[in-house]
């Protein structure tokens, strides 16, 4: 995964629910990235809807975070991941069962 910094990283979690989270990269060097949470706008339904579709919504949410870079993925909690950088246009389903 290739990351600059402004990228938006996307990470999808959750057990019986499928939920997105972002975050918006600050600084990056060779290993390491930093980074914040932002929020998510909802495109369809709302946060206590089965499923809803949303987008990222660049809104400073906490503290900057710093992280190893990994060459795949970056570790932002021991159970969360983010694979993947945010294109434009793109929206993310959320669905609980």
């Amino acid at each position: 995964m290739e990351i600059k910094v402004g990228d938006i990283l996307c990470s999808h979690w959750g057990y019986n629910c499928s939920r997105w989270s972002f975050y918006k990269v600050t600084r990056l060097t060779e290993s390491n990235v930093w980074f914040y949470k932002i929020g998510k706008k909802y495109i369809s339904g709302a946060p206590n809807y089965p499923c809803a579709t949303v987008v990222p919504y660049d809104c400073q949410e906490g503290k900057e975070i710093h992280r190893r870079l990994h060459d795949n993925y970056v570790s932002i909690s021991k159970y969360e991941h983010a694979f993947s950088v945010h294109t434009d246009g793109r929206t993310y389903e959320e669905c609980c069962d």
